[in-house]
Order: structure tokens, then C-alpha cells, then sequence
């Protein structure tokens, strides 16, 4: 969302009275306790009227004192954009006293089922997206307190402190609210980040009910994506006219398990017959309206053969914007013809039509949520007719930032569609999608992105509580498919920090984004972006023109091959820290350092516990509780780890000399890069009766393999 749109809908309304700018450093907020009334409504605070709910004093319910805030909305209550004016009580500020300084927010909410209590800190007005701390609190009778830090950008013009309800019934509560430059506690005042040692008293403690079992893991969560431009991101060997023999073994060894073609914007303005036929007597055209161009080596015969070689299925993204019902139906019907027999289950109608950008492609593909609705209907029946047992997905706008989301979309698109659609597809997982540089330090980056996945699984649990809410006879039927996902910093070739999806820090973050993905018992598919580029994503790069394993490759083969294929039940208490708002990451207090995910083999021989170790700088020690599993004595440790949270393993960028790329950032050893600097590690541990400790080192991913005696 654009800074100026929050201004108008927020600030225009809110009045600075001098008497606050003079107020304790303590806290800013007069009335945080709401016990001043003025009529029937705390003073203090600005409550417009609402025709989405009303705003009212609570005096039986409070954290402390008489009174709490209480927000109660109707069924028009629905949007999370902020522009649209959920029910809320606010209070600003101008901001030009508080430039670089943090800002430390606390509340104490409660929420009764069917609303969810937020508070929320925005510094707006500047050039760049405006900063950001979300609090929130789902359903819960007794107050949650909650905390977080917001580092006001030194362009803002002023920082506006909302309490506001999400959801369409029940009621959410406030009380001591607080919003200071000093931290609310001597705890506060330097809660760990991620550039910490922890003191050597501070142990984690994990948890494996290995006999409680939670959920098959879907196979269909190791796939990533695939562009049919520039040959396939560079699968396609011109010279052999066929796949490139290393990329093959490099995707069979990641034991890749769902493909996504022909891209994501592309497949907007993809027609499938461009692909097909003798290859010297293909189309070379532009990838979108405005962009470069390229010849179509790589089609639906190709990428179907290319899934056959390396055992994964395949999603096909359907052109919706320039595309026919009938185009589509024609699609259906020539892969189920092929000589082969193969056929592809998954098909995705549209890619990002929510998003309403400025550039001419994106104009292009938007649409409104009732169009997308309709048009989804009329490809669906086209296709079904050709085979009705083909799985469709339909796009969701439910994101992490809801700056970005349409907020009528998903609802309006299950009431009027629900009945066709096999799963809804997200992009919920890019972090920390730098859309400006406040000239952040490298670990205060690493530490917002790795509290992204707590943000991932709340949307996808948020995700699956609409679908129930608003198709409750189809709950059990529509699924979730993540079809893009990864670390994401900047697109900007100048950017310092363009590059650093390649980095152990970045392996990080796809290790607890998968623990995300499979803790989330309606999350079916999920597509990484993208098996190889030869540009900054993708989980292989090249090195000197040779096919080379990112670091983040890595990581997602962590789970591939060290993994089992049933979730236990475990717990893990662990030290933590409070992250700040970085890019779309919000701040986020009580980041557990130190995270773990168990597992049992089919056979349910093995079990594996994945721990991922997000301080930076120091190794935490664990003591591990394996209940119900007779374990053998001794185990094997698999660890992926390097020489630094930048380390990678030296894959570079395609030069183009009308493209200069920028310096990147660095804490360590981001410019060492080389095949020696991250690596994968085994080693024997002895397990005892199944009570022991493991020292993990710092920012490091384990894989605890321990069989049944």
C-alpha cells in the first residue's frame, strides 16, 4: 500500500495535542489504561463512528483497573486493509522527534471467538513503504501481553498507534497499552537480538512424543518452479537440444516432487501452443507485455519429459488474463494424449491478479476479485469437461503483509466459486522482501527473516479459518498450496543486499519455512521459487558456468533425505529474541532462537528430529526427552552449517554489461564464497535411553537420525 493512502485514511482524522508531546518517555499514550471516560467512550483516544462495529468500555473485563477497550464488529467487518478503516481507536503523533530512534509497544489483549485483537504501530508519510509492528492476539478469554520494537524510518511524518479488531463477530479487548521510547521493563530494555551471545545458563529443552502422531507429510511439499524463458532458467542445453545432464542429477538427488510451469507472471501471457511442435519452428516473443524476449525451447513436451526424468509431478499455471476457457480445455486434452500417457494432475488458473502494480504487465494481468471469480467458473467447467478428475487451484491474496492483500478477495471467491476449487494457491512466504534499504546491518535482516515463519504459519492457520468459516462443507476438501515461496530481499540490481538469497542465513529461513509448511495440517503443495536461476533466487546457481548447489539447495534436501514421512508431536522451550520491522516483516517479540520438528519413518523404524539454530553467534545446548520411541543407543547427527551466517558457496550472478550490480552487504564472509564454505556434515552421537543433550552450533540446521531398537 502507498504511504500517502494510510496517511489520508488515518492521519487526516488524528489531532497531536500538545500535552502529549510533553508526556513521560514512559509512555506516550494518554489513557493507556482506559479508566478516563469522556461520555460513554475513553478520552484520549479517536473513535470515528464505524458502520462496521462500534467501540465500547468493558468494566467486567480488564487486565488491571476498571476498564479495558472493547471492539466490537459486524459482518461488515471484513477487509485487513488498513486504508479501509477496520473498527479501531488511535492516537498519533508527528514523528520528526522520534527519526531512528525504536519504538517499544505492549498490550494486553483478549479476544472472543470469531474476532482477533490487533495492535499496530505505523510510521508513515515518508518516500519508502511505511514501517510497520503488528501485535495480535486470535481468540483467548484471558489477556495475552504482547510486545514488539519499531524502528521509526527517518523520513516519516508521523506514527499513528491503532487498536483495532479483525474478524466479523465476537469482540476484542485492550488494556495497558503502552507505546515508549525506553523499553516498558529492565527485561525489555535489551531483549536479544540476533547479533547476541546467549549467557552459557540459557539451555533449550525439546520434547518428542514420538507415539502421538499429527499428520502424513504430503510428498507434494518438496516442489519449486520453473520459467519456460531463457531455456528453462538454463535446464535446457541448446547445443545438446536436450536438458542439461548435471541439472537433471542435481534435481533427481533433491528428490524434487512437484514442478510449476511455465512461470509466474510469464504464465500469465503463456500460450501453450507457442511450446509445442519442431523446435526450430517455434515462436521467440516476449515473456510479458514489456519484456524480453525469448524462444520457446522449453515446452509442455519438454518440461513433461524433464518431470519424468527426475520422478516429480507437475502443475501447470493457466494463462487467464490473455488466455480462453478453451485454450485451456485444448491444454488438458493434448498433455492426456501424449504417446507417454502422462498426465498432469495440479493445474493453477491465474498466478497474481490481486495485486493492483504499476508496471504495464501488472496492470494487465489485475482483475477484480467478482472478474477472477467468474473467469475461474468458465475455465473450470472447459477443463473438467475435458477430464473431471484434474485438481484446480484458485489464487488467494492471504499474505503475511496485509498491506499488500486485497482483503475481499478470498471470501468473495469462495462464496461465489468454492465448490470448484481443489486448493488455494498463496505467496505468503517471501522474506523479508526489502521494498526500501534503511541502511539496516546484516544481522538486524537475518533476524527479521528468520521470524518470518511465525508470521507464515499464523497466515496459513488464518487462511484455513476462512475457508472454514465461509465453506464450511468444503473445509475438508480445498487445500493450500504455497507455489512460490523463498528468501527474497530486493530486485533492484543496485541493491546491497540483491544477492543474498544464496546464503546460509538464507538455508536458514527455507528450513523453518518448511517446518511452517508441514506443521500446517491443511498445506498440501508448496512450489519453491525456483529450482535454478541464473540470476539471485532459486535453490542452483552457477559457478564459472558450471550447475552449483546454493546453500538454501541444502536445506531443502535436509528434508528430502533426512526426514520421515509422518510429524510427531514435540515442543521446544527455547530463548528468544524480539526481530525488527524489516522489509514485509513485521517486529516480532519472543522469536524462539532454537526450533525442532520430529518425524518417524513410513516403516516407523526412524526417527528424526530437525533442529534449526537461529542465533547468529552462539551455540545453544539442548536436552532432548524422546518418549515413546525405544531408541538405540547410538544415533547419527546430519548438519548443514558454514563459516558464517553469509556464507555461500560461490554462485554468481549473470553478467550483462547494461547490468551493474551492487556491492552486497557483509557480515563476514559473503565474498569468500566458494563450495568450501557451506557443507553437509555427518557424525555419530550416543542417545542413551533416550534422555540426553546436543550443543547445537550457531546458525545451523541438524538432523538427529535415530532408530528404533
Amino acid at each position: 500500500m502507498r504511504p500517502s493512502t494510510i496517511v489520508i485514511a488515518l492521519t487526516c482524522a488524528l489531532v497531536f495535542p500538545a500535552f502529549l508531546l510533553g508526556q513521560s518517555a514512559n509512555n506516550l499514550l494518554r489513557n493507556p489504561g482506559f479508566e478516563d471516560v469522556s461520555g460513554s467512550l475513553p478520552s484520549g483516544w479517536t473513535i470515528e463512528k464505524n458502520p462496521k462495529g462500534h467501540a465500547e468500555l468493558a468494566s467486567n473485563k480488564a487486565q488491571s483497573g476498571k476498564n479495558s477497550l472493547k471492539l466490537v464488529p459486524n459482518e461488515k467487518n471484513t477487509s485487513t486493509d488498513l486504508a479501509q478503516k477496520l473498527v479501531d481507536a488511535a492516537q498519533g503523533f508527528p514523528a520528526a522527534e522520534y527519526h531512528g530512534k525504536k519504538m517499544y509497544v505492549s498490550s494486553w489483549m483478549a479476544a472472543d471467538p470469531g474476532a482477533k485483537a490487533v495492535t499496530v504501530l505505523i510510521a508513515i508519510g515518508g518516500h519508502g513503504a511505511p514501517g510497520l509492528l503488528r501485535l495480535e492476539q486470535p481468540p483467548t478469554s484471558t489477556f495475552v501481553h504482547q510486545e514488539g520494537i519499531l524502528t521509526v524510518p527517518n523520513d516519516s511524518k508521523a506514527i499513528v498507534l491503532l487498536c483495532m479488531v479483525e474478524g466479523t463477530s465476537g469482540a476484542a479487548y485492550f488494556d495497558d497499552v503502552v507505546l515508549s521510547t525506553s523499553a516498558p521493563s529492565p527485561e525489555a530494555a535489551n531483549p536479544p537480538s540476533s547479533s547476541q551471545k546467549l549467557p552459557v545458563s540459557q539451555r533449550a529443552v525439546i520434547h518428542v512424543r514420538a507415539d502421538q502422531l499429527e499428520r502424513p507429510i504430503p510428498t507434494t511439499l518438496y516442489g519449486v518452479n520453473t520459467e519456460w524463458i531463457w531455456n528453462a532458467n538454463g535446464l535446457w542445453d541448446e547445443n545438446r537440444h536436450a536438458f542439461d545432464p548435471e541439472l537433471v542429477k542435481l534435481a533427481r538427488d533433491l528428490h524434487v516432487s512437484v514442478i510449476r510451469f511455465p512461470g509466474g507472471i510469464f504464465s500469465d501471457f503463456y500460450h501453450w501452443k507457442d511450446g509445442v511442435g519442431p523446435e526450430a519452428n517455434r515462436k521467440t516473443n516476449a515473456s510479458y507485455p514489456g519484456g524480453s524476449q525469448s524462444k520457446h525451447t522449453v515446452g509442455t513436451d519438454e518440461i513433461m519429459d524433464f518431470a519424468q526424468q527426475v520422478g516429480a509431478q507437475l502443475m501447470f499455471t493457466v494463462n487467464m488474463v490473455t488466455g480462453t476457457p478453451e485454450e485451456a480445455a485444448e491444454w488438458v486434452k493434448y498433455v492426456e494424449t501424449r504417446p507417454s500417457g502422462a498426465k498432469v494432475k495440479y493445474w493453477e488458473l491465474g498466478n497474481e491478479s490481486y495485486l493492483n502494480g504499476s508496471q504495464k504487465f501488472q496492470k494487465a494481468a489485475a482483475m477484480s476479485p467478482e472478474e477472477y471469480a467468474r473467469k475461474f467458473l468458465q475455465f473450470a467447467a472447459a477443463m473438467r469437461r475435458v477430464d473431471p478428475n484434474i485438481q484446480l487451484g484458485a489464487i488467494s491474496d492471504a499474505n503475511i503483509d496485509p498491506r499488500i492483500t486485497h482483503g475481499d478477495w478470498t471470501p468473495l471467491l469462495l462464496r461465489q466459486a468454492g465448490s470448484q476449487i481443489d486448493f488455494l494457491s498463496v505467496h505468503n512466504a517471501y522474506a523479508p522482501a526489502m521494498d526500501h534499504d534503511a541502511n539496516w546491518d546484516v544481522k538486524t535482516v537475518y533476524g527479521a527473516m528468520l521470524a518470518a515463519p511465525l508470521l507464515v504459519k499464523q497466515n496459513l492457520t488464518n487462511l484455513e479459518a476462512t475457508i472454514r468459516s465461509v465453506v464450511p462443507n468444503r473445509a475438508n476438501h480445498i487445500k493450500i498450496a504455497v507455489t512460490e515461496w523463498g528468501p527474497y530481499f530486493e530486485i533492484d540490481p543496485r541493491s546491497r543486499w540483491v544477492d543474498h538469497g544464496r546464503t546460509l542465513g538464507s538455508a536458514l529461513y527455507v528450513a523453518s519455512a518448511m517446518k511452517a509448511f508441514i506443521e500446517s495440517p491443511n498445506t498440501d503443495i508448496a512450489t519453491y521459487f525456483q529450482l535454478v536461476d541464473q540470476l539471485f533466487m532459486g535453490a542452483i546457481g552457477f559457478r564459472d558456468g558450471q550447475p552449483l548447489p546454493k546453500a538454501t539447495y541444502m536445506a531443502l534436501q535436509m528434508y528430502t533425505t533426512h526426514f520421515g514421512q509422518q510429524v510427531v508431536d514435540s515442543s521446544t522451550d527455547s530463548p528468544s529474541y524480539t526481530s525488527e520491522q524489516v522489509g514485509r516483516v513485521t517486529a516480532i517479540p519472543n522469536v524462539p532462537y532454537l526450533e525442532s520438528i520430529a518425524s518417524l519413518s513410513s516403516d516407523r523404524r526412524t526417527l528424526y528430529v530437525m533442529v534449526i539454530n537461529k542465533n547468529l553467534d552462539a551455540p545453544i545446548k539442548a536436552d532432548i526427552d524422546l518418549a515413546g520411541f525405544p531408541a538405540k543407543s547410538k544415533a547419527t547427527v546430519w548438519q548443514l552449517n558454514g563459516t558464517a551466517i553469509d556464507a555461500n558457496t560461490g554462485t554468481q550472478l549473470a553478467q550483462n554489461p547494461n547490468v551493474h550490480w551492487g556491492k552486497q552487504a557483509s557480515v563476514a564472509r559473503f565474498d569468500q564464497g566458494s563450495p568450501s564454505e557451506v557443507h553437509v556434515t555427518q557424525s555419530a552421537l550416543q542417545v542413551g535411553d533416550g534422555k540426553f543433550s546436543y550443543e547445537f552450533p550457531a546458525h545451523s540446521v541438524t538432523s538427529l537420525e535415530i532408530d528404533r531398537r
